[in-house]
């Protein structure tokens, strides 16, 4: 009977304003483009950068930051191998990086110098040409719309050695869909596009050709000021493309900017910021795993990143596994780029449940809204998310309309929201750690409930 009032009274209270919403939408046309796809929850057509893309020096009003090229290989022997090459802004120097990680634990590491390089393109192949050259060291890189053919090496040296790798991009992400740029600080804006790419290549060192296969990435990064500076002042950076073959993407996390795609047999899905870190460990300095969460089509993907090497002291290379459900789904080649991660030991605290722009009914999520509005008809679970991987996590306090309800000290952080509550409300969780610092999340509802 409560649950058939609750119906009736809402569905009296909603018709009106639902009424006069499609009118709006009919006397409008509303374009589905001005819908997110976050709100909609729906799959989106993976785009393919146009040979205008690949070369332009500006997207979306920002000037071009860098090419970056990475790439984690095999061997036949189990040794793993990891590329690195960077070329910077307007085409000035240019940078290689090798390091090996061999069966039996050893590394070795080979380093290019910076090189003074130049930029031509082929009108009639629409082909980018990248060259470096400085006496005994060379490097080209060929960009087509499907694929980069890098060629670099030694050819001089007492110790000659070249490398011949072919990136084939398999899923590409746009930061912010490719909507606009994205403003992540009020005085720094990002745009651009990252691919999963699969990779091969012969690595030709002195009496022997050794075979490898792979995972790569490509990034194409815009920008209108330094953002490794707002990198460094706010901490938080993490990089982190997988392939895992028919599942495959990436996760990015800077300052308080989060986006991801992910590609799962052939279908694309713009996550944006629709995840969360669900755990992270370091340890001096170093970074040891990460674990992703994502619920996707009523399902929940687990992506745990672990670390088996490094380069520099932000690129690691790593093994990627996803669980679905409660099954391994696969595991394989990736990597993570991470930047101090903790600035001020702040905690990280993220409200789960409700998610945004979605109904729920009884305290299930039925579908997403059409306007990105969140509402819940009847009680529901309030649930966050909290971790602090300095101090750990003292407390974590959940208000409605700033009214405290309810304190945790241990997880689960959530308390069931049942009591009489219509119209607009705000739910706001505040996290503590063992230091007093804090961090807080905040959500918009309209709810419907005549209380227990």
């Amino acid at each position: 009977m409560k649950k058939i009032l609750i119906l009736g009274i809402t569905c009296l209270m909603i018709m009106p304003s639902l009424s006069l919403n499609l009118g709006m939408n009919i006397n409008n046309k509303l374009n589905p483009s001005d819908l997110s796809l976050k709100e909609l929850s729906i799959s989106s057509p993976m785009r393919t950068p146009t040979f205008e893309e690949l070369a332009t020096d500006s997207f979306l009003g920002l000037s071009r930051r860098n090419y970056w090229f990475h790439s984690v290989l095999e061997d036949g022997e189990g040794n793993t191998y990891m590329f690195v090459e960077i070329f910077k802004r307007q085409w000035d120097p240019a940078c290689f990086s090798a390091k090996s990680f061999y069966a039996d634990g050893n590394e070795g590491e080979k380093w290019m110098p910076f090189l003074t390089w130049e930029k031509s393109v082929d009108t009639v192949s629409q082909e980018i040409y990248l060259t470096a050259e400085e006496s005994t060291q060379y490097l080209h890189v060929t960009i087509t719309k499907d694929n980069y053919h890098i060629i670099m090496g030694d050819s001089i040296s007492s110790w000659p050695w070249s490398i011949e790798l072919l990136f084939t991009p398999e899923m590409t992400f746009y930061y912010n869909n490719g909507d606009s740029a994205v403003e992540f600080n009020p005085t720094y804006h990002v745009a651009g596009f990252e691919q999963v790419c699969s990779c091969h290549g012969t690595l030709t060192i002195p009496g022997d050709e050794i075979e490898l296969t792979g995972i790569a990435h490509a990034e194409h990064f815009f920008e209108d000021k330094d953002v490794c500076e707002a990198f460094y002042q706010c901490g938080k950076e993490l990089w982190m493309p997988f392939n895992l073959g028919n599942i495959k993407g990436i996760f990015v996390v800077f300052c308080g900017y989060k986006d991801a795609g992910i590609l799962i047999d052939n279908t694309y899905h713009y996550i944006g910021n629709n995840f969360h870190i669900s755990d992270i460990l370091i340890e001096n300095g170093s970074l040891k795993y990460v674990v992703v969460d994502v619920f996707l089509d009523n399902t929940s993907y687990t992506f745990r990143y672990d670390a088996m090497g490094r380069m520099w002291d932000t690129q690691y290379w790593t093994h990627c596994s996803a669980s679905i459900e409660d099954s391994i789904y696969d595991e394989g080649l990736s990597w993570i780029e991470n930047i101090i991660w903790e600035v001020g030991d702040q905690p990280i605290v993220e409200i789960t449940n409700p998610g945004r722009g979605c109904l729920y009914i009884f305290d299930q999520e039925i579908m997403s809204t059409i306007f990105g509005n969140t509402i819940i008809i009847g009680g529901i679970t309030i649930e966050a998310y909290a971790m602090d991987n300095q101090s750990g996590v003292n407390k974590v306090e959940l208000y409605v309309d700033g009214v405290l309800k309810n304190t945790d000290n241990y997880p689960p952080y959530q308390w069931l929201w049942d009591e009489f509550a219509f119209g607009n409300h705000e739910l706001k969780v505040v996290a503590y750690d063992n230091q007093g610092n804090t961090a807080t999340d905040e959500i918009e509802v309209i709810i419907f409930n005549i209380g227990e």
